[in-house]
C-alpha cells in the first residue's frame, strides 16, 4: 500500500484536490473525507478573494492541504499498523496483539485518548501543538 502527493498542489490559479492532490491508503477510509476538505477549503479561499479581495487563504492552500495530507497520512499508517501484525511480530503474536488490545482498550474508554481518536478519524479543524499520537499517549502503549 501506498501513498503520495502532488507537489506542489497549488500555482497561479491552478489549485488540485482530492486524488489530484494526493493518494492514500484505504486504510482508514479517509480518501474521500480528504477530497471534500480540499474542495471545500479552495471553495471558501476563493470566496473570500472575491467577497473581499484576501488572497491570504488561496496563497497558503498548499500549505495547509500539504499538512493535513501528512496528519491523515501518518493516521492511515497508524491505523493500518494496528488492525495488522506484521511479518516479524509472528513470532510473538501474543504479545503484539495484547498491545494493540490495549490500546483499543484506550480509545474506546470515554476520555482524552478516546477524544483525540475521534478528532483524528471524524476529521477536525482543530489543531494542537502535540500531534494526534503524543495526545493518544500510544508511544506507552505499544510500539507497534
Amino acid at each position: 500500500m501506498r501513498t503520495s502527493a502532488a507537489h506542489p498542489v497549488a500555482g497561479g490559479r491552478l489549485f488540485l484536490a482530492g486524488d489530484a492532490a494526493h493518494v492514500l491508503t484505504p486504510s482508514g477510509a479517509k480518501g474521500m473525507n480528504l477530497a471534500i476538505a480540499d474542495a471545500a477549503d479552495v471553495a471558501q479561499a476563493l470566496i473570500r478573494w472575491y467577497r473581499e479581495g484576501d488572497r491570504d487563504r488561496l496563497d497558503t492552500y498548499a500549505t495547509r492541504r500539504l499538512r493535513e495530507f501528512e496528519n491523515v497520512k501518518e493516521f492511515s499508517g497508524w491505523l493500518l499498523r494496528l488492525l495488522r501484525l506484521s511479518a516479524a511480530e509472528g513470532c510473538d503474536p501474543d504479545s503484539a496483539l495484547r498491545s494493540r488490545l490495549a490500546v483499543i482498550e484506550r480509545i474506546a474508554e470515554p476520555g482524552p485518548c478516546a477524544a483525540a481518536f475521534a478528532r483524528q478519524y471524524a476529521g477536525s479543524d482543530e489543531v494542537s501543538d502535540r500531534s494526534w499520537t503524543e495526545q493518544l499517549a500510544l508511544t506507552s502503549a505499544g510500539g507497534f
